[in-house]
């Protein structure tokens, strides 16, 4: 799972850049639907279903999506949904390594 939460960090970095093209932005938002996938299954598998750590991989692909332009913005500027995604992605980060 560890490398699953390295994988967030490096696409919050990708996203953030303005220069994508897009494709990359296409790439980045594919990568984080599947990764965020993986995610949901671990959760329900692993974390009892888990529903706090369900919301926060969503919100995570919800603003890395709308912040690339695949996903509806509510009218917020693209640093907001990078500042939301960074703080979904520390939430989840949180409740998954302490899992154990």
């Amino acid at each position: 799972m560890l490398s699953s939460l390295n994988l967030l960090d490096t696409i919050l970095e990708e996203a953030r850049r303005d220069d994508l093209t897009f494709a990359e932005r296409a790439g980045l938002y594919a990568a984080t639907k599947s990764v965020c996938e993986d995610f949901h299954t671990h959760i329900d598998e692993r974390c009892n279903e888990d529903g706090y750590a369900n919301d926060k991989a969503s919100d995570f692909e919800w603003h890395i999506g709308a912040a690339l332009g695949f996903d509806i913005t509510n009218g917020k500027e693209k640093s907001m949904h990078i500042s939301w995604a960074m703080g979904a992605q520390s939430s989840l980060s949180n409740v998954l390594t302490s899992e154990d």
